[in-house]
């Protein structure tokens, strides 16, 4: 099936290619999600990130898939974690736009906007499924973990060409 390109023109003349800015947002999920996967996975598939970079943003993503776990981290949606994430998504939507010659303002405020969304969503399903349904919590850790880093790596890593 062939994609259809939708480009449209900003305020100023600079045109945007609406998938780039559609990525930025699943970047601004996953980091609502799990704030440090975008940065991971987009240090993970940059040519210009050095070894040490990548090891150490993967380390930092591994920590919080640990830490989120754990009773005594604060929710996400108190104002310190919920204004990180917010920021998070929004550089995470940036450096995404610029490495594809796009503009990173648009991008940055997409991958804000998906951040928000992403943060109050999986506090949501997680303050709820468990007592809704009777699966525990740490199952809907596992499956946010994963659809974490699913839409990070989904909206990372360039599509193949045909």
């Amino acid at each position: 099936m062939e994609r259809i390109a939708t480009n449209f023109t900003l305020v100023g003349g600079r045109t945007v290619n609406a998938e780039v800015l559609n990525k930025a947002s699943w970047l601004g999920i996953a980091a609502g999600l799990r704030s440090m996967m975008p940065i991971a996975v987009l240090t993970a598939t940059s040519d210009k990130s050095s070894p040490t970079l990548k090891k150490l943003t993967t380390y930092m993503a591994v920590g919080e898939v640990i830490g989120d776990k754990l009773p005594i981290i604060p929710g996400r949606v108190t104002k310190g974690p919920f204004l990180a994430r917010i920021v998070i998504g929004a550089l995470s939507g940036a450096v995404f736009s610029k490495r594809l010659q796009q503009p990173p303002l648009a991008g940055a405020m997409r991958g804000a906007l998906g951040a928000a969304l992403g943060t109050i969503i999986g506090y949501t399903y997680r303050s709820f499924a468990s007592s809704a349904i009777g699966i525990p919590d740490i199952v809907w850790a596992l499956a946010e973990d994963g659809i974490a880093y699913t839409l990070a790596v989904n909206a990372a890593t360039p599509e193949p060409q045909a």
